[in-house]
């Protein structure tokens, strides 16, 4: 498992588990950002771009809230919770000392 592969499963374990949907939006939300500086620092030219992207599909989503219901498989989940694919985040492996 890649370093980001670690850092993609771990952010969707934490967001899975999370106690609530409130919980499970913050920690999306945390994710989004500890991305953004990521791209902040290596890849600074499409940092902004990538803001702006995320801005318009959120500006999106809000409009489509009023007056409308989510989606089938988000209605009605009696106490389940949808689950992000992928995690199963592991700790990189300790090299032995020699």
């Amino acid at each position: 498992m890649t370093a980001r592969q670690r850092r993609e499963a771990w952010h969707v374990d934490r967001i899975n588990n999370a106690p609530t949907a409130e919980a499970a939006a913050e920690r999306m939300w945390e994710w989004l950002k500890a991305e953004l500086r990521l791209a902040d620092d290596q890849r600074p030219d499409d940092a902004d771009g990538f803001r702006w992207q995320g801005i318009e599909t959120l500006a999106r989503f809000a409009k489509s809230i009023p007056g409308r219901h989510p989606e089938e498989r988000f209605r009605n989940l009696n106490g389940q919770r949808p689950r992000l694919p992928g995690g199963g985040w592991k700790a990189k492996p300790r090299r032995e000392s020699q």
